[in-house]
């Protein structure tokens, strides 16, 4: 345990001192940290609750209790909340049914895809992507990112390891908009690709826009 309380802690300090002193942070690069630092604080008031002085004792029992309660009112509440119908984009079933609508309506061809989030990074879509629609519908989009033609090995290592199957992708273009901005960076780039694109249809799911777009025949 001892090990482990100065493994963990040593680990949470290298992290900050590394990624403070850089400009490549991601936010999945430190999400281990605030589970690695309950982890440890626990393992520490467990120690105190097995030394033989009594307030000590009664001290460690107390924290872990404070700590367990919190955390269940927490998970509670997420879960309760979860299980409400919600339109809020950010819920799983969502944008489940924004990746079936899409798929079903691609006209048997093959489509790029891109998100407008708050987040700007678009985690969650190029995840279920591989998790959901590859293996429900069997192929990826030629191209799904940020917005058109975006670096994407920046912020998805291995990147390239998620692009085959795909089919044609010449004419079709979905757009999922869950938000009025797109970060500071890049902000702007939903009205040019708009302003190049063909309106086919769109619908909403929940706060989820979607738009079916195509591109302009070229004589």
């Amino acid at each position: 345990m001892k090990n482990f309380f100065w493994t963990g802690w040593g680990l949470v300090l290298v992290s900050y001192l590394f990624f403070g002193s850089n400009h490549g942070w991601r936010a999945w690069h430190t999400v281990y940290i605030p589970i690695v630092s309950l982890i440890v604080i626990l393992l520490t008031c467990w120690g105190l609750v097995r030394r033989r002085q009594t307030l000590i004792k009664i001290g460690g029992a107390s924290v872990i209790g404070i700590i367990l309660f919190f955390n269940l009112m927490n998970f509670r509440n997420n879960y309760f909340s979860y299980l409400q119908v919600s339109d809020n984009p950010s819920l799983l079933y969502n944008q489940l049914k924004v990746l079936d609508w899409i798929y079903t309506h691609n006209e048997d061809n093959g489509f790029n895809l891109y998100t407008y989030t708050d987040s700007f990074y678009d985690y969650s879509y190029q995840y279920l992507i591989s998790w959901y629609a590859k293996k429900k519908y069997g192929f990826y989009p030629c191209e799904y990112a940020n917005y058109p033609l975006a670096h994407k090995y920046l912020y998805i290592p291995g990147e390239e390891n998620y692009r085959e199957p795909k089919l044609g992708c010449d004419k079709l273009r979905f757009l999922i908009v869950d938000s009025k901005t797109n970060g500071n960076d890049n902000k702007n780039w939903i009205e040019d690709f708009r302003r190049k694109t063909i309106l086919v249809e769109k619908t909403e799911i929940g706060k989820i826009l979607i738009e079916k777009r195509k591109m302009p025949d070229i004589y």
